[in-house]
């Protein structure tokens, strides 16, 4: 495994995050493996630059069901002249 994938930079270390990393073989599309967790634990959700619009609207349909309706929703974009990311709101 890459080691960035375990590695978080100084400046998010603020974030209280929880990474899981499944190995692509444990799972496919047809076989998916469902990680249980509190939907209270989820206070934010933050689809990345690129994701496309179908991504994030499935992400705001999957939100709306009741135990959802506190997460909050932002899209990471690059910021036009810093070397840093800026999260908006879908």
């Amino acid at each position: 495994m890459d080691e960035s994938m375990k590695t978080k930079s100084i400046n998010w270390s603020y974030e209280k995050e929880v990474r899981i990393i499944l190995h692509s073989t444990d799972f496919t599309e047809m076989n998916p493996i469902e990680v249980p967790f509190n939907p209270i634990c989820v206070r934010r959700i933050i689809s990345g630059v690129n994701a496309s619009k179908k991504t994030q609207e499935g992400i705001a349909s999957l939100m709306r069901e009741q135990a959802y309706s506190h997460v909050n929703l932002g899209k990471a974009e690059i910021h036009p002249t810093d070397y840093k990311l800026v999260v908006g709101k879908f």
